[in-house]
C-alpha cells in the first residue's frame, strides 16, 4: 500500500478514529441553530407588542409595546385611556425610560401641552368625557449604541402606573455575538458548501452578509461605530488563530482536519457521505485538476479549507 500525505493519519483522517462525536457536534449545532429563529416565534427576543393594563377608579389605562427592544428597532406603540368618569384636564407621565436610549418620532394626536416632571415626560391631553376613550399613537427609534435596561412605565396623572423593561445591546457585544454565531453556522454548514459555491448559494451569501451587517451596527453610521464593529471582529479572529496555534488540542474544534474521501482509486463511501459529497461532485473537481479517472488518483483528501486535493499515483 502506498505511504499516505505527510501529516495524514490513516487511522484519524480516513477511519476517522476519535472523530465519531464530529457528526452530533455538527447535528447539535445545527439544532441550536435552528433554535433561534423557532424562539423568535414565541417572542423571546422581543419586538412582538404585548398588552399590559392597570385600573383605578377614574380611568383604566392599557399600553400595547414591545417588553423587549433591541438596537435600532423602530416600533410604534399604542396608550389607550378609558374614562370611567369626566377628567377635564388628563395628564399623562412617561417615566424617563421612554426617552433614554430612544428616538420619539411622531406623537399622535399631538398633546395639548408638554413639560417635564421631575425627569419624567408629562403630556396633558385635555378633556375626556366619561365612557371615552383617548388613544395615543407614539413611534419611537431605540438607539443603536445603547446598553442595558430601561424601565419604562406610564401613568394617568399619578394613581396608577404600567412598566415595560427594554433591554439594549452594544456594537461591541452585537459583534461578538454574531462572530460566535457566525463561526458555529460555518461549523454546521459544513467545508465543502462554503468552498463550492452555486450561483443560488452565492445569492444567499451576499443576503447573509447584508443581514450581519444591519445586526451590527443597523442605523449607526459613524466612522467609531464601524471601528468599534471592525476592532472587534479583527480581535476575536487574532484571538482564535492564537488559540489555535499555541493549544493543539483545540485546532481540530477551531480548525477541523482533513478527511481522505478517495485512497488507491476507491472512494470511501462513509466519508464522502458524511461531508455530503456525491461522486459527481468529486468528478467535477478530478476534472478542474486535468484528472480524467479516479484510477490515476492515489489519494483525495478534503482540506480544512473545503477543496480536495488530488496525489496521483505514480507513473
Amino acid at each position: 500500500m502506498a505511504e499516505p500525505p505527510d501529516a495524514i493519519d490513516l487511522g484519524r483522517d480516513r477511519d476517522l478514529r476519535g472523530r465519531r462525536t464530529d457528526v452530533w457536534v455538527r447535528r447539535t449545532l445545527l439544532a441550536l441553530v435552528t433554535l433561534v429563529p423557532v424562539l423568535a416565534l414565541f417572542n423571546l427576543f422581543g419586538q412582538r407588542p404585548t398588552t399590559s393594563k392597570a385600573a383605578v377608579p377614574a380611568a383604566t389605562l392599557s399600553v400595547y409595546a414591545p417588553t423587549k427592544l433591541r438596537g435600532g428597532l423602530l416600533w410604534e406603540g399604542r396608550i389607550h385611556i378609558t374614562a370611567h368618569r369626566e377628567l377635564k384636564n388628563a395628564i399623562l407621565l412617561l417615566s424617563t425610560g421612554w426617552a433614554e436610549g430612544m428616538s420619539m418620532n411622531t406623537i399622535e394626536p399631538s398633546p395639548t401641552g408638554e413639560a417635564s416632571d421631575n425627569g419624567s415626560l408629562e403630556f396633558t391631553l385635555g378633556h375626556i368625557p366619561a365612557n371615552k376613550s383617548f388613544i395615543l399613537y407614539m413611534q419611537f427609534q431605540v438607539n443603536p449604541t445603547n446598553i442595558g435596561h430601561r424601565s419604562r412605565s406610564t401613568a394617568p396623572s399619578s394613581n396608577t402606573s404600567v412598566s415595560l423593561e427594554g433591554a439594549l445591546m452594544d456594537l461591541a457585544i452585537r459583534a461578538i455575538v454574531l462572530y460566535a454565531f457566525v463561526f458555529f453556522l460555518t461549523r454546521v454548514v459544513g467545508r465543502r458548501e462554503l468552498s463550492s459555491l452555486q450561483p443560488f448559494d452565492l445569492i444567499l451569501l451576499i443576503v447573509l452578509g447584508d443581514s450581519i451587517q444591519q445586526g451590527l451596527t443597523q442605523d449607526d453610521y459613524s466612522v467609531t461605530g464601524a471601528i468599534i464593529v471592525v476592532g472587534t471582529i479583527a480581535a476575536l479572529q487574532v484571538a482564535t488563530s492564537y488559540v489555535s496555534f499555541r493549544i493543539p488540542r483545540l485546532r481540530p474544534a477551531l480548525d477541523g482536519l482533513p478527511i481522505v474521501v478517495v485512497e488507491d482509486g476507491k472512494p470511501i463511501q462513509k466519508n464522502l457521505h458524511r461531508e455530503r459529497i456525491t461522486v459527481d461532485e468529486l468528478a467535477q473537481e478530478m476534472r478542474q485538476q486535468q484528472i480524467a479517472s479516479l484510477d490515476e488518483v492515489q489519494w483525495a483528501v478534503l482540506e480544512t479549507s473545503g477543496a480536495i486535493s488530488f496525489i496521483k499515483k505514480p507513473s
